[in-house]
């Protein structure tokens, strides 16, 4: 019985982590500012759960790790400062 209840709680994490994962990622993606430092992105996601580590310049994607990927930030970055930051749905 106790195993089953186990089996059970955790097949509801899971699910409820997916479930919930676009409002929060949106939301997360919604808090990288226009002129943010490259620095403080890698702390913001760094303490949000998010990864990998976004690049000096160019596109990155970061991604929330507890989704495997699936839901993320593409983050635009040029001489150091965030330029441009949207929400990411890997297909």
């Amino acid at each position: 019985m106790a195993i089953a209840l186990v089996l059970i709680g955790g097949a509801l994490f899971y699910f409820y982590n997916f479930a919930t994962a676009e409002s929060r990622v949106r939301k997360l993606c919604s808090q990288i500012h226009l002129g943010m430092s490259i620095d403080d992105l890698r702390k913001f996601a760094s303490s949000h759960g998010l990864g990998p580590v976004p690049r000096e310049s160019g596109v990155s994607h970061i991604v929330e790790r507890r989704t495997f990927g699936r839901y993320g930030c593409k983050v635009t970055v040029n001489a150091g400062l965030v330029e441009d930051a949207a929400f990411s749905f890997a297909d």
